[in-house]
């Protein structure tokens, strides 16, 4: 168990945020004075939109899937935490 707990201790985080406007600096360099490994997702556009809307319902608001789009981006990049910001 002793061993568990410290492999966790010394995993690197790896952690992303939804992209909104220019907030990303800010929050990017607090989050490396922390520690953690910072993947930025992509910039919103078509594709980013076209992602979020292939897998939410069709009610569901613009920011909402521009969100999920880069959760997944952010997943599929390695992401292992998250920060809501």
């Amino acid at each position: 168990m002793r061993e568990c707990m410290n492999k966790n201790k010394t995993k690197t985080k790896i952690v992303s945020f939804p992209m909104m406007g220019d907030i990303f600096i800010p929050v990017k360099a607090i989050l490396e004075g922390l520690g953690a490994k910072v993947i930025l997702p992509p910039e919103n556009n078509k594709n980013v939109l076209e992602l979020g809307v292939k897998h939410s319902m069709e009610t569901i608001c613009i920011p909402y899937k521009l969100n999920l789009a880069n959760y997944i981006m952010a997943l599929d990049a390695g992401v292992n935490s998250y920060r809501n910001i």
